[in-house]
């Protein structure tokens, strides 16, 4: 990835969040993120997000910082990564009325699920 490219993906994420402060829904699909940084925390702090899409990125573990920041999630689309497992602290979405979990790489389905 070329340095213009990463800058164009950056500006692309803090687009993203900015509209979600309006909308309540973080939108990052389609960005190629590997892992969710801090930063993306501490610029949506105070601001209530309770939908968020993941969707077709390169996530390898669920980003449980999510769950502390966003306590509130409603609807959460992972589909599209590399994820193996769900943490147990997904039970602390009680809000959590759908996930979309395809096409990632669990061996079993998440029990977690079904505390949710």
């Amino acid at each position: 990835m070329s340095l213009l490219s990463a800058a164009r993906g950056v500006s692309q994420v803090m687009n993203r969040c900015e509209d979600a402060k309006s909308t309540g829904f973080l939108d990052l699909s389609d960005c190629e993120l590997m892992y969710i940084a801090d930063a993306l925390y501490m610029v949506l702090s105070g601001y209530e997000i309770n939908r968020c899409s993941l969707k077709n990125n390169k996530l390898k573990k669920f980003p449980l910082k999510m769950i502390a920041n966003f306590p509130n999630m409603d609807v959460f689309n992972l589909e599209g990564n590399q994820i193996t497992e769900l943490p147990t602290e997904i039970s602390r979405w009680t809000k959590l009325r759908g996930i979309n979990i395809a096409r990632n790489k669990f061996t079993q389905f998440p029990e977690q699920l079904f505390e949710c």
